[in-house]
């Protein structure tokens, strides 16, 4: 888990969530890959908005059609821009995600 937010993170840090949906992770994984990881590391309220964001996707399992995904985003549905600005603010806002991960990797059921 803490790989998979650690690489979201960068990529987000780097280009905010537009990146993240404009990138292609190795094994194709689901979104809902991304929610329960930021979830398990006790980021929740991130995980509620991202998954929130994802279902504003006017199609089923975004994470397998980068075009679909990119013709979306480039049509500035507003709810979805909105969403994912207070989301980026959210991720912005956190200061130490090193701290937040290396906290959970102490936890004694920490996967």
């Amino acid at each position: 888990m803490v790989v998979i937010v650690y690489s979201a993170w960068g990529l987000i840090e780097n280009g905010g969530f537009q990146y993240l949906f404009e990138s292609n992770f190795p094994g194709d994984p689901s979104y809902d890959t991304f929610t329960q990881a930021f979830n398990s590391v006790g980021l929740t309220d991130i995980a509620l908005r991202f998954s929130k964001l994802v279902s504003l996707f006017p199609f089923d399992e975004p994470h397998k059609f980068p075009r679909k995904r990119q013709e979306f985003i480039d049509s500035q549905p507003s709810s979805f821009i909105a969403l994912m600005a207070e989301l980026e603010d959210l991720v912005y806002a956190h200061k130490n995600i090193e701290k937040t991960l290396n906290s959970f990797l102490q936890m004694p059921d920490a996967s």
